[in-house]
């Protein structure tokens, strides 16, 4: 019985969240190209996992995103309503919402604390809650 010598290539890439892409390539003969072809695969999926991670970080979440107009545009302790939000998020970030997703996030900031509110549904108004300091002396 006479052993024949196999040519072994394995491929592995492993991704941020722990998974792992294996390849392996057996045989007497292996062209070249097919390896190539891999390795050029590789480089994509490799890319584009670099890609995605770092648009990942780049976004901002819309509570972020609801967080900064709040402040930027009624920091001051004034008064505003869902309209008032929306508005100014639109011309911040160029982007449509619906009124109805903007009380949400709106209850949700109220829930938390971020926010207090006044009046009845029709006529309900927010405002950033004062931080009061407190040294001692």
């Amino acid at each position: 019985m006479v052993a024949m010598a196999f040519n072994d290539f394995r491929f592995t890439v492993s991704f941020p969240d722990g998974s792992k892409m294996i390849i392996i390539f057996q045989g007497k003969n292996i062209p070249w190209k097919r390896i190539q072809m891999v390795k050029d695969l590789i480089d994509i999926v490799s890319s584009a996992e670099l890609t995605n991670n770092q648009n990942e970080a780049q976004e901002q979440t819309l509570m972020e995103k609801f967080k900064q107009v709040i402040e930027e545009n009624f920091g001051d302790g004034s008064w505003f309503t869902s309209k008032d939000i929306l508005d100014a998020y639109r011309r911040t970030y160029n982007e449509d919402l619906k009124l109805s997703t903007v009380s949400t996030y709106l209850l949700r900031l109220y829930n938390s604390g971020v926010l207090e509110r006044r009046g009845e549904r029709k006529n309900r108004m927010y405002r950033l809650v004062k931080k009061v300091e407190v040294s001692r002396i």
